[in-house]
């Protein structure tokens, strides 16, 4: 599951800025390679670290097009990955979960809670408060950060941030569809 943030800038601050956001709500870096910083070439990273005052010194001071920060924590209940993707090329911040977190890794979308969802678009809310993003996407449709740059965002079934921005209805919404699809999935 993947929340994608669309900014009109994501500046060079706002992985330090959101990964203590995230770390305040209990999480933890994943390991020494949980911060990771790449440039033309988006399969090896230019800068690998566990440490966010390196990371900040190293955004100040190289260009960047994506930096990835990977932690663990928990939504609600259930431990489980989180990452952060910085698309500063395309202005693209992306929150992600294994959709399977619904359910508790059980392979048993019955044992769903509305809480797991709720708590992932808590923890989202907070991150946009950080970086103020104009559209949203949230859902599992694999977009790619340059699906959903600004010029782009609305036809890709983005939706503008507003006062309704995961409302409970439409986060309920969501949650059921998950649910519906899974349960017929598997039976």
């Amino acid at each position: 599951m993947e929340c994608l943030l669309t900014c009109r800038t994501l500046a060079k601050q706002a992985p330090l800025d959101v990964t203590n956001a995230v770390l305040s709500l209990g999480f933890a870096l994943t390991d020494a390679d949980s911060l990771q910083v790449f440039g033309d070439d988006r399969i090896l990273p230019v800068f690998c670290s566990e440490s966010l005052p390196a990371l900040g010194e190293y955004l100040s001071e190289h260009p960047a097009r994506v930096c990835i920060v990977r932690v663990v924590g928990s939504f609600a209940d259930i431990k489980t990955r989180l990452r952060l993707d910085f698309d500063f090329e395309n202005n693209v911040l992306v929150l992600a979960v294994p959709e399977d977190f619904l359910w508790g890794f059980s392979a048993k979308p019955e044992l769903a809670r509305f809480e797991r969802l709720l708590a992932f678009a808590n923890c989202c809310r907070q991150v946009m408060s950080i970086v103020h993003p104009e559209f949203l996407y949230l859902d599992t449709e694999l977009l790619h950060p340059e699906d959903v740059r600004i010029d782009r965002a609305e036809n890709a079934g983005a939706v503008r941030v507003g006062p309704e921005t995961f409302s409970e209805a439409s986060l309920r919404e969501l949650f059921e569809w998950y649910v519906n699809v899974y349960t017929k999935r598997w039976d």
